[in-house]
């Protein structure tokens, strides 16, 4: 297929280039033969194995293998006793309900052998989440090709899609481990697959749908689905129709809170818990509690950290995000040509009565389809503002994300960046368009270093040290410490999958110690 082809809705053509996404990016999530994960994805590991095998939601049944021969306790921080007495996930369960189905060869296989020897069951759930949480990842990468297909001709589109799979934290940390992050780009990316489509209850349920599972799989990411709400209010037409958005999202956020009062007896849920005395306490806490319990810092020091510092700066892992500092410029260009309306009315459609130019292409040959040219800009205006207020919610708490690669906090806004660059890409110049391949290059070699190097070199383990410094920040400013360069220099780290199949491995999975 020709790698100009015009923007585009959707069609057999597409779906088959979106289902080689899919299984080329697949390929290469697993291709590290290792996962990178810590506490935070540990109780997603095992709580599939418990709802198949013992129809449970409560982690009981496997808790010797889900506390990773760690006392229950603060060491075991993934694991919080319920009011009833019983353990529960501290996080949110959306990622490992999600990906259930997956789990369903392996709780065949546990059922067949045994559930005596717990070191099987810990290898048979590591091998599992990592290819489960590549799958979400991969899907992630399919989506958002279809979702870009719609502003963009092929070869654009596929570029884009190949920064985003490749070239940001979707590789280095949503494929790695069943973090909440994957879960959420998933559900952002329906969300504004939904948004980019004509505005029909269908759709307008199915953002909502999504906005909600988007703040029950990660609470903070509140900030972005009411982006999305607050586009549904000037979408939908007639007005009455936004409820069809907000029925969506009641439905998920309904269960949720059943869920937390039920298990935990609080809608506040596992967080209300507390997360002890590690060194990035608090942040899980911050969006219920107030900004003030955690480690926060002074508004600009910590968006000047977010956003370039060597250790977690997002401009540093993701250099090809500079180009988005074009978009207001973009944005101004189209309030001059366009008028800011989201309705039906406002798409470019031939005068009533004139008759089209001879020898013209069709219009949905040529140009998408939807959303109009006001609509696409009023989304365009929320999301960025929905990702930014995130990027400060960040920005005045922990940015550094604990342990782990690069700007993890960052990644469940991916989806939004990236859809905001589309435009941006289309108006480059051919050295333009040289100067956001080479970045996008760049991004890519960043990201593989964490994903085959990391934590050999033990860069989070300099970041834990400046943690307890008096000024936490001072390692993630330092060159000499950025784990790029840490991690690059320390070498591969070994594809441990091939011990544990080889039974060489005695101790569980885990990048932190």
């Amino acid at each position: 297929m020709p790698l100009d082809g015009a923007p585009v809705r959707s069609g057999r053509g597409e779906r088959r280039i979106a289902l080689a996404v899919f299984l080329f990016a697949l390929l290469v999530y697993n291709v590290n033969l290792r996962d990178i994960s810590t506490g935070d994805s540990f109780s997603a590991r095992f709580l599939p194995l418990a709802l198949l095998c013992h129809g449970t939601l409560y982690l009981d049944p496997v808790a010797e293998a889900a506390r990773m021969e760690r006392p229950l306790g603060p060491e075991a921080y993934w694991l919080v006793t319920t009011p009833g007495g019983r353990l529960a996930s501290r996080y949110p369960i959306v990622m490992p309900l999600l990906v259930t189905p997956l789990y369903v060869p392996t709780a065949l296989y546990l059922a067949h052998h045994g559930w005596g020897n717990v070191r099987d069951v810990e290898i048979a759930a590591e091998l599992t989440e990592k290819a489960a949480a590549a799958t979400v990842a991969a899907a992630c990468c399919a989506l958002m090709y279809l979702l870009l297909r719609r502003q963009l001709q092929r070869g654009l589109a596929l570029l884009l899609t190949l920064a985003f799979a490749f070239g940001t934290e979707t590789w280095s940390i949503s494929s790695q481990a069943l973090w909440q992050h994957g879960a959420a780009e998933l559900f952002a990316i329906v969300a504004l697959l939904a948004a980019t489509a004509e505005p029909t209850r269908g759709a307008l349920a199915t953002a909502g749908a999504a906005s909600g599972l988007l703040i029950a799989a990660r609470p903070p990411d509140l900030i972005l689905a009411a982006g999305f709400a607050v586009y549904a209010a000037l979408w939908a037409r007639p007005r009455r129709l936004a409820l069809w958005f907000a029925a969506g999202a009641a439905a998920p956020l309904a269960l949720l809170a059943i869920y937390n009062v039920t298990v935990f007896g609080t809608l506040r849920g596992g967080y209300a818990a507390g997360f002890g005395n590690g060194s990035f306490a608090g942040l899980g806490n911050g969006l219920f509690t107030g900004i003030a319990n955690g480690p926060f810092y002074p508004l600009w020091m910590g968006l000047a950290g977010e956003l370039f510092s060597p250790g977690k700066g997002i401009f540093v892992y993701m250099p090809f995000l500079l180009f988005l500092v074009l978009l207001p410029g973009h944005l101004r260009r189209r309030a001059a040509e366009e008028p800011l309306d989201p309705t039906p009315a406002a798409r470019a459609a031939p005068t009533a009565g004139a008759a089209p130019t001879a020898g013209a292409a069709p219009a949905a040959r040529t140009a998408p389809t939807a959303p109009a040219a006001g609509a696409a800009r009023s989304l365009a205006l929320c999301m960025a503002v929905a990702a930014a207020l995130l990027i400060l919610f960040y920005a005045k708490a922990d940015w550094r994300g604990g342990w782990c690669y690069g700007p993890r906090f960052v990644t469940d806004a991916l989806p939004l960046l990236v859809w905001l660059l589309a435009p941006i890409v289309a108006s480059l110049g051919r050295r333009g368009l040289a100067c956001f391949a080479a970045a996008t290059c760049l991004a890519v070699f960043i990201q593989a270093v964490g994903v085959f190097c990391y934590p050999r070199g033990n860069s989070s383990g300099r970041m834990e040290v400046a943690a307890n410094a008096a000024d936490p920040r001072i390692k993630a400013w330092s060159w000499a410490d950025a784990p790029p360069l840490v991690e690059l220099r320390a070498g591969p780290t070994r594809a441990f999958f091939i011990d544990i199949l080889a039974g060489k491995r005695h101790y569980p999975g885990g990048t932190s110690p």
